[in-house]
């Protein structure tokens, strides 16, 4: 399983290659990337660059990559931000 943005490109921290047979709409930090974190949280980019997710605690927040992908969750670090 891989993973593309709101572009549809493959996010940054996607899996790639032969053996990925789907891709999902998981987010990604090219908006973060491209402007730096003051004006991307300024601006609230993060609202097109990250998907809504649920949290444990009964919330919804913004984050990038799925909670579901277990293997990414050692690999990279997950923001998160509270709901307005």
């Amino acid at each position: 399983m891989g993973s593309v943005d709101a572009d549809d490109y493959i996010s940054n921290f996607s899996n790639r290659g032969s053996e990925v047979d789907i891709y999902a709409t998981e987010g990604g930090s090219k908006e973060l990337s491209a402007v730096g974190y003051d004006k991307w949280m300024a601006e609230r980019l993060f609202e097109r660059d990250w998907i809504i997710v649920p949290t444990l605690q009964g919330q919804f927040t913004y984050a990038y990559s799925s909670l579901m992908r277990m293997e990414h969750q050692s690999q990279h670090q997950k923001y998160l931000l509270p709901w307005d």
